[in-house]
């Protein structure tokens, strides 16, 4: 006799189930905590873009006050002084406001780089320590970065060395700020250079630019400035330099060769003033710069440019 055929059942061990159940509350949770993270650095990077740019607001407020400033004193006083030391005034004004600091810079109070020839800027190197080889190259890169075209010097860097390098290739227009300067091939290895430039055009400041941005201007050796400064014994003024600008002097030919800016390009009064404001108190690294170019335009003070930016 044939018995039956039982089918038997085949069970789920209760482990295995348990292990599943478990990988499952572990990856809930991991899901839920990487979910939490991101919105929390959402909320995060919100409230630091809130903080900058509450910040940016108060920090042209001060720049706003340094402005009525300078334009009631420019009303009352009417003179030349007034402008010409218009940092010294900003900083010893007992109205200005105490949560922020204001500083100001005179436009041509350095080299600037928008308008100066290779020659000046090869002579500026060669003052700032570089030896003339590498000084040539920096001078070179540098017009390279600013001319129209894509030529490159002999000694110049274009778009196919920035390339190579991996570095973000030259616009070819004239350069907007120091961080971009200090992107031009070699220029970061010098700061004592950085230090002596600005990224503008216009006129050199003759009574506040240093002895050695007025010796690669007008083509001297910057000991021929101090020798003349230490003869008229009072800040130099254009009228100072004739005698200079002149002729060449031996010590003018060793880097950059004689290429003497035109009296045309010097200035006794500033053409412009940088004013930058940032937090008094430390509120965390960095902190927002802002700043405004500001010009005389029939005797009043007139933004010429806003900009903010991070260090």
């Amino acid at each position: 006799m044939r018995r039956p055929r039982t089918q038997t059942k085949t069970s789920v061990p209760h482990g295995f189930a348990l292990v599943a159940v478990l990988w499952l509350i572990a990856g809930t949770a991991v899901l839920v905590l990487a979910v939490t993270r991101g919105v929390r650095a959402g909320i995060a990077a919100s409230s630091a873009r809130t903080t900058e740019q509450v910040d940016e607001w108060a920090l042209q407020g001060c720049l706003d006050a340094a402005l009525a400033t300078t334009a009631e004193l420019v009303r009352v006083r009417n003179d030349a002084a007034m402008w010409e030391q218009l940092d010294t005034v900003l900083a010893t004004d007992p109205s200005r406001p105490r949560d922020c600091v204001v500083s100001a810079r005179p436009a041509g109070s350095r080299l600037p780089l928008n308008s100066a020839s290779p020659q000046q800027v090869m002579r500026l190197a060669c003052a700032a320590g570089v030896p003339a080889p590498r000084a040539d190259s920096l001078a070179s890169a540098i017009a390279d970065w600013i001319d129209a075209d894509g030529v490159t010097r002999p000694a110049g860097a274009e778009r196919a060395w920035y390339v190579e390098h991996g570095e973000p290739p030259p616009p070819n227009r004239p350069v907007s700020t120091l961080a971009e300067v200090a992107r031009i091939r070699g220029v970061a290895a010098e700061p004592d250079l950085l230090a002596l430039v600005e990224a503008e055009s216009g006129r050199i400041l003759v009574p506040r630019a240093p002895d050695v941005v007025l010796a690669a201007a007008i083509g001297v050796s910057d000991s021929a400035i101090v020798r003349l400064r230490e003869r008229v014994g009072r800040p130099l003024r254009v009228r100072d330099l004739l005698v200079l600008a002149a002729a060449p002097t031996d010590t003018s030919l060793r880097c950059g060769g004689w290429d003497p800016l035109p009296l045309s390009q010097l200035t006794d009064t500033p053409d412009a003033w940088t004013l930058t404001a940032h937090r008094a108190a430390a509120l965390g690294s960095p902190q927002v710069r802002v700043e405004y170019r500001v010009r005389l335009v029939n005797g009043a003070p007139v933004v010429q440019r806003r900009r903010s930016w991070l260090p």
